[in-house]
């Protein structure tokens, strides 16, 4: 799919308010179907070993290469930081192809994905993408629960774990859409924080368009939000999913200097 397809089919689901809709360009090549009793939790020694080759090729060579990408700059690292063995709920918009690994160079420590289930690869890539912290949702209730268990697991060992509330990924989207619950779910099961972070994109000017870049990009690090306990569970979760997101709202209404908020602009256009 070209780049002026591509955004064309931006627009048709933003007209239809199919904001969790996946564009499909790719992505769902080599997806091996879970299996019952999926492994989540890598922690052998072998991959303790495999990990530390990956992560030493990682810090090496992703800041030459998210810069010549995106030009990348990443504000408000300070907020990363949080008492010893805390884990965290990472969330962030969701409008870069590249933006795991922007945000694992961002926290530089080993952050864990929630991805779709179309992230369960086969063989050997598959097996690397899990040792970089993927963890595939699937349909099936082991799983799922295998799932929450490994959630869990590396919460309590003081790990951060990325989702994207926005569910669906829309390359070079300059808007904040809809939130899932999910994040919000496990940041008040497992009384950790939520980081938000925001992706905030520029236009390409003349030369960056000679390197192929569409768009530059920073990260901008927020300040972590807890849960608050004197809620009762369900509102705590809406609570948390409200405050998160207008947090990220100010940021990019302030960048792009007009109302980013999806939800925001839908209830103006039924007024008029």
């Amino acid at each position: 799919m070209n780049y002026s397809d591509y955004q064309a089919e931006i627009k048709r689901l933003e007209k239809s308010k199919q904001y969790d809709v996946d564009i499909i360009d790719g992505e769902h090549k080599f997806v091996q179907e879970q299996k019952a009793n999926h492994r989540y939790i890598y922690d052998r020694v072998i991959d303790r070993i495999y990990y530390f080759f990956l992560r030493l090729g990682i810090f090496i060579f992703a800041p030459f290469f998210l810069f010549f990408t995106y030009r990348l700059k990443i504000r408000g690292r300070k907020n990363l930081k949080r008492p010893k063995n805390q884990g965290a709920m990472i969330i962030s918009n969701h409008s870069m192809l590249l933006d795991s690994l922007s945000i694992k160079q961002t926290v530089f420590k080993k952050v864990y994905f929630i991805g779709a289930s179309f992230n369960n690869k086969k063989g050997f890539g598959g097996y690397t993408i899990k040792i970089l912290g993927m963890l595939p949702l699937s349909n099936q209730f082991s799983n799922q629960k295998n799932l929450d268990n490994a959630i869990e697991y590396y919460l309590k060992k003081g790990k951060p774990i990325h989702i994207a509330p926005e569910q669906a990924m829309w390359r070079g989207y300059t808007k904040l859409r809809p939130f899932k619950n999910g994040a919000f779910y496990y940041a008040v099961k497992n009384n950790v924080p939520v980081i938000p972070m925001v992706e905030l994109l520029k236009p390409a000017n003349r030369w960056d368009r000679i390197w192929g870049r569409r768009f530059r990009a920073t990260i901008q690090v927020l300040k972590p939000l807890y849960p608050n306990l004197d809620l009762p569970t369900k509102e705590r979760i809406q609570d948390l999913k409200v405050r998160s997101r207008e947090s990220m709202r100010q940021v990019m209404n302030e960048f792009y200097n007009t109302e980013c908020d999806v939800e925001v602009l839908d209830k103006l256009d039924n007024k008029n």
